[in-house]
């Protein structure tokens, strides 16, 4: 949960600067992005889930919410 917490962290401060520059600072959105995923799965299988699983339902979650406003 830490790292999870740091990786939204540095998120939130990307996400921060990008407003102040008036432009999204992609390389360091997507670590971010990567980093919190990573932390996420860790996270799921510490709790006796399957990290494949989780990533498989995301992607349907994702799919479905991209079809709804496409």
């Amino acid at each position: 949960m830490e790292r999870a917490a740091a990786a939204l962290e540095r998120y939130k401060g990307a996400e921060s600067d990008a407003d102040r520059h008036g432009r999204v600072q992609n390389a360091g959105l997507q670590e971010a992005a990567v980093e919190l995923i990573a932390d996420l799965l860790h996270w799921t299988a510490a709790w006796g889930h399957d990290p494949d699983d989780i990533l498989d339902r995301a992607q349907v979650h994702y799919e479905a919410e991209v079809g709804a406003t496409g």
